[in-house]
């Protein structure tokens, strides 16, 4: 099935917020971190369904069923996400990530 890909305001906030609890804002960023918590991602993404509520953020289908989904369609949909935004912003976006990254602390 084909969805979809949003890129408004709207999709850019909820995408970032789930970033943020997962621990994965360098996606943003572009920066490498020092190192990565693979058990909270993978926790974050599988467990706590995370990677579907990034799916949904981005596709606003909230009626499809993605725990169905295959995996290598699931990473595609993600993956050409990031790459759009790449084009529209650029490497502005790895500013603008700074700055929400830093409102975003307690």
């Amino acid at each position: 099935m084909t969805y979809k890909i949003n890129t408004g305001i709207a999709t850019l906030k909820k995408v970032f917020a789930i970033l943020v609890e997962s621990d994965l804002t360098f996606l943003l960023s572009g920066e490498q971190p020092d190192k990565v918590d693979f058990q909270k991602v993978i926790t974050k993404l599988f467990l706590e369904d995370k990677l579907i509520e990034l799916i949904v953020a981005i596709t606003g289908d909230k009626d499809a069923d993605f725990d169905n989904m295959e995996i290598d369609d699931a990473v595609e949909l993600v993956v050409s996400f990031f790459v759009d935004i790449g084009k529209k912003f650029g490497k502005s976006i790895a500013k603008i990530a700074d700055i929400g990254k830093d409102q975003a602390k307690p």
